[in-house]
């Protein structure tokens, strides 16, 4: 156990470290999320779930709450609760349990006495902990939708046991106590849109103190649990990503120019049909304007006038000259 604690401080210490040291880009992607889990369990103390009479497969279910630090840290706040049934180990079959709470290797007379094959243990299990994941997928490719985790754990446990015969049901002992847990899942995930990831899970919890299932603890020592099952957790927020302004690029006027782009045809068509518009209504503008009387040209009838510098005469100036001429020839 201080072996499993040690290595797990120091797992602790090595993740933070690299935290330390990510980006503050990979920070930006940091959000909460929440879940559930469900699955089987199995466990092992004096009696185990691998009975010699038979297999009892436990079952557990949980509800967390999280928030992903980076893109492959992420920690976990979670309470659950586990069940299991426990049955004797092969070699304690020809073994009693005697009222005083000890082993016999017979029956003694004058207290009750129970055989280790016929005692089953129901055990519930109430926990509360703390978990770090790890994704080594996420490490090297961010952007992937699967993940590969370890997440080590610690763990506050209260467990309260009832020891029952097989063949009759009649209560033999009952015990209540708490437990402090270490331990770990490695799990497997996929996310399945942006809001939701689904994992798959088994792992181990050490316990501390007695034995979970109230039996007098001689020779199997062991204390701990084994749970797999399947997670599904919903993000429910998202920090905002601050992005670097850049200044704005501004293009010289000959790039401008040559950049021009140049009009479609559809454009090139709107163009035509109103500048046919303004032509039509030019047109209409200028039929509708009255035209203005010319004015004759005046004519001077006992006048001859010359050109400047000139000594031909103007034959407009008089009309019809010829006759002019005569009248004046005659006059002197």
């Amino acid at each position: 156990m201080k072996r499993a604690i040690v290595t797990l401080l120091l797992l602790l210490a090595l993740v933070f470290s690299a935290q330390a040291q990510e980006t503050k880009s990979a920070l930006a992607d940091s959000r909460w999320y929440v879940g559930a889990d469900v699955g089987v369990s199995f466990g092992s103390s004096t009696l185990k779930s691998f009975g010699m009479d038979k297999t009892r497969v436990g079952y557990g279910a949980g509800l967390m709450g999280g928030y992903q630090i980076n893109s492959f840290l992420s920690t976990e706040l979670e309470v659950n609760y586990r069940h299991l049934g426990l049955g004797a180990y092969d070699c304690y079959q020809n073994l009693w349990l005697g009222a005083d709470g000890n082993r016999y290797f017979a029956p003694v007379t004058g207290m009750d006495n129970w055989q280790y094959s016929d005692l089953r243990s129901s055990i519930s299990l109430y926990g509360l902990g703390v978990r770090l994941n790890v994704d080594f997928i996420k490490l090297f490719k961010p952007e992937s939708r699967w993940s590969a985790m370890i997440s080590p754990a610690i763990y506050g446990i209260g467990s309260s046991a009832s020891v029952r015969t097989i063949s009759s049901g009649d209560k033999v002992r009952n015990s209540s106590s708490f437990h402090f847990g270490v331990g770990g899942d490695l799990g497997v995930g996929y996310q399945v849109c942006k809001n939701i990831n689904v994992r798959l899970y088994s792992g181990i919890t050490y316990l501390t103190g007695k034995g979970i299932d109230a039996m007098p603890q001689v020779e199997h020592k062991s204390n701990n649990t084994w749970n797999s099952g399947v997670k599904v957790t919903f993000v429910i927020g998202k920090r905002k990503v601050k992005q670097a302004t850049q200044p704005a690029y501004v293009a010289p006027a000959s790039v401008v120019e040559v950049v021009k782009k140049e009009p479609k045809a559809e454009e090139k068509q709107v163009v035509a049909e109103v500048k046919q518009k303004e032509e039509q209504a030019i047109i209409i503008i200028e039929q509708d304007v009255p035209q203005k009387e010319s004015i004759p040209e005046p004519i001077f009838e006992c006048s001859i006038l010359f050109g400047i510098n000139n000594s031909a005469y103007r034959e407009k100036s008089i009309p019809n000259h010829s006759k002019t001429i005569e009248r004046t020839e005659g006059k002197s």
